[in-house]
Formats: structure tokens, sequence, C-alpha cells
């Protein structure tokens, strides 16, 4: 979540630095939402499909991936504004089923642990509240010390972190999975249904 707040100050910044246009700016921040909106609509039946856990570590695994190219290409083949976008719009279609699994396992992980579900939820939003308060400040302090282009390997880097603490400290057993009850296309349409 921290990660996140990061890139939300960082991928803009680096946007404007590489191309001096505001303009692009804002289709960088539209991108995003395109594939926020997007990934919302679709991803929630794929996180249902491979599991809460597996879809964590493996959407934080590909987000990471994409926002560490960004930097990667920036400074060895260069980057032109198109491959940022797509990029942008990687990171972004992937992380959003993340935050949606991890949700979703927030009251298996409550029961595994012996927590009530509202002291679990208090603690998944103090957290979430903390990151974004915090994050916006460290970015700032981040990008004025580093470089926005830097504080991209920093977000990659939590989305690595990320993923080994699900595959290491959340256990596979105990945690629900969905069973799909059909094809995709017509769990979709039910859950557009519910």
């Amino acid at each position: 979540m921290a990660g996140n707040q990061l890139a939300l100050l960082a991928l803009p910044w680096f946007v404007l630095q590489t191309t001096g246009s505001p303009a692009r700016v804002g289709l960088a921040g539209a991108t995003e939402g395109v594939s926020i909106i997007l990934s919302a609509f679709f991803g929630g039946t794929l996180v249902d499909r491979i599991g809460f856990r597996r879809s964590s570590i493996l959407t934080d695994l590909a987000s990471g991936s994409a926002i560490a190219l960004i930097p990667l290409l920036d400074r060895t083949l260069g980057l032109a504004f198109w491959q940022i976008l797509v990029l942008i719009f990687c990171t972004t279609i992937f992380n959003t089923p993340g935050t949606t699994a991890r949700r979703s396992i927030l009251p298996d992980l409550a029961e595994t642990a012996d927590m009530r579900i509202e002291r679990a939820t208090s603690f998944d939003q103090a957290i979430r509240n903390l990151a974004a308060l915090a994050g916006p400040l460290l970015a700032g302090v981040l990008i004025a010390a580093i470089s926005a282009r830097n504080v991209l390997w920093v977000d990659a880097a939590s989305f690595a972190l990320s993923a080994l603490i699900f595959a290491t400290f959340v256990p596979a057993a105990g945690i629900r999975t969905i069973t799909a009850g059909g094809r995709y296309l017509a769990d979709l349409r039910n859950g557009i249904r519910f």
C-alpha cells in the first residue's frame, strides 16, 4: 500500500520530467484510471479462479516487474512515451486484482489468527490510512533525495516484498478457495447480476 502511494506521486513526476508535458501527465493518469476500471471489472472473477493467496503473490510479481521496467528501460534502451503508458497500464491491470485478493483474504486470516473480524478490519483500515498518509510524504522526500526514477525502483521492491511476505507468512491452509461454477464469462455475468 505504501508502494502504491509512492507510485501515485513518482509516476506523474517521472512523466513530467521525461516528457515536459503536463498533458502527457494527464494522459498517463487517464491510462491508469482506465486500467483500474477494466481490471476491477474483469479481475474479480480471475481472483476467484486463481485463489486469493496465489493471486496476491502473482499480481505483486507482475506489477513489480512492470513498474521496474520503467526505470530499467529508461536507463538502458530509452523509453518512448507510448511504452510508459503500456507499462503504467500493465502495472495497474495487475495491481487492482491483487488488492481485491488481499482484501478478500482478510476474513480467513482473521479466523486463522483467532482474531475477531472487527479487530482485523480495524487493523486493515489503520494500515491503509497510515499508508495513505505516510506514502505521499515519503514519496516527496524520496523524489527530492533520489529522483522519481529511483522511487519507481523502491515501488518495484515494495511489490517484491509484498509477494515475499504473502508467500512466506500467509498459510495456504485455511484460506478459502472459490470453486468456479462454469465458464469465465458465465461467472462474470453472475457477478454483474449480483
